[in-house]
């Protein structure tokens, strides 16, 4: 199909009102995309044009800002395969490590805390050999109809010093913990 030089000059106004019509009001492109056009070049640049105004729309949610999730401090009640007891958190520091002082059932906890996630992953050092460790990782959240209640849960893994067995490593966990609010 041959065109001549006024159906190109109408359809490059009229691909310039779409392109204006567009920045001014991406919602409204939709109406404008049945319009004819007689030139696969314009085509590909209408492409363009849509795909920079989608990326635009799912770039813009990246640019918000994460709140830090605080992970609160003290003992808390868990219970990793049915065995009760108490994980003390003695801090975080600002690089989001574990204090020392940490335990977990008497035992020393080494590990992180990512403040950006609420991902909470440390190790068990039940004695020397690296056989006799767990490794335990999880997620901090709280519970909406009480925002004083805090739960970490998450799986761990124990080895052959540490309680596990080779059918079966995986274990989960979980935690919990009430602020206590003193009013004045």
């Amino acid at each position: 199909m041959t065109q001549n030089v006024s159906e190109i000059m109408v359809t490059s106004l009229r691909l310039k009102w779409v392109v204006c019509e567009a920045v001014l009001s991406p919602f409204r492109i939709i109406e404008y995309v049945t319009i004819r056009v007689y030139s696969v070049f314009y085509m590909k640049h209408l492409l363009c044009l849509l795909t920079i105004l989608s990326f635009g729309a799912l770039a813009a949610p990246v640019a918000q800002a994460i709140t830090p999730i605080a992970l609160p401090v003290g003992d808390w009640s868990v219970n990793a395969n049915g065995s009760h007891g108490v994980l003390h958190i003695s801090g975080i520091d600002a690089a989001g490590n574990i204090q020392a002082g940490s335990t977990i059932y008497g035992n020393t906890i080494v590990g992180f805390y990512d403040s950006t996630s609420g991902r909470i992953s440390f190790i068990r050092v039940m004695e020397s050999s690296p056989t006799f460790e767990q490794i335990y990782n999880g997620y901090l959240f709280k519970d909406i109809p009480n925002p004083t209640l805090s739960y970490l849960a998450g799986s761990f893994a124990a080895y052959q010093g540490g309680g596990g067995v080779a059918l079966r490593i995986d274990y989960g966990w979980y935690a919990s913990k009430l602020a206590i609010v003193i009013l004045k």
